[in-house]
């Protein structure tokens, strides 16, 4: 995304949570990076205390440090916060931002502007994959839309694709079996266990770690829609098998043999 969409980008910086999460990310984020293009400078990177909901002397600082590109992973209310300071000081005219995890802020923030890379929580986003790649991806969105008057967002998606792992799981054992299944039959059936879901592709490795696409694109307006939606054009839908490490080996370790 970054290579192709933004050649010119030399200069990095990350805002991102003063705890395990935030820290996570950003080495995520940072480490990849250097692997795809080694002649990144970080120019600075900021570690935000919980329970900040003042960041503006964040954003000032971000703005005097002058980097192309400005990573976050800062989610939930003090995304928003954040979202709109930086907005109202004009920072996503001056630095290209990339958030991770983030596609409940496009509905959230009705002031977003066009040309925020978005880095989804699985293909979870109602208005990708279109219905004739994934069909339960439409089935779900607008029964959900019919339902609440609203589009889902990440946490309905998992929802809803845990709800069907767990139906299949227990029709299959019940199936193998021949009565009720014990929790330690379901983890049997659900071990290296794939299916297609909302979110597209899901898939259980040996290690009950889930693996999903990743879904990246860069905001747009679309009259269409209410909120903030991404550019049809940008959108990347990478396979989960190649964003997820390997059974056993952390994250970090995987991006170190790449």
């Amino acid at each position: 995304m970054f290579i192709k969409n933004f050649p010119h980008i030399k200069r990095v910086a990350g805002i991102n949570q003063d705890y395990a999460y935030g820290r996570d990310e950003w080495n995520f984020f940072i480490n990849a990076l250097k692997k795809l293009k080694p002649d990144i400078e970080v120019v600075n990177t900021w570690w935000v205390p919980l329970g900040t909901s003042d960041f503006t002397a964040h954003i000032s600082q971000i703005i005097q440090a002058k980097p192309d590109l400005l990573q976050t992973s800062i989610f939930g209310s003090d995304a928003v916060n954040f979202m709109r300071q930086a907005i109202a000081a004009g920072l996503p005219s001056k630095v290209q931002i990339a958030y991770a995890h983030i596609e409940s802020l496009l509905h959230l923030v009705p002031e977003m502007p066009d040309g925020i890379v978005v880095q989804a929580a699985g293909p979870a986003y109602p208005l990708y994959p279109p219905p004739n790649i994934y069909s339960k991806n439409a089935f779900f969105v607008n029964n959900y839309k019919a339902r609440y008057n609203d589009y889902p967002q990440y946490g309905s998606y998992y929802t809803y694709d845990s709800i069907y792992a767990y139906k299949y799981a227990v029709e299959r054992a019940y199936q193998m079996l021949g009565k009720w299944p014990d929790v330690d039959d379901l983890v049997k059936v659900l071990e290296e266990f794939a299916f297609e879901g909302a979110q597209g592709l899901v898939y259980i490795k040996k290690d009950h770690d889930t693996g999903v696409g990743s879904l990246v694109g860069i905001t747009k307006r679309d009259p269409k829609y209410p909120f903030v939606t991404l550019d049809p054009t940008t959108i990347e839908l990478i396979p989960g098998i190649l964003v997820t490490p390997p059974p056993g080996v952390s994250p970090g370790d995987w991006i170190n043999t790449w």
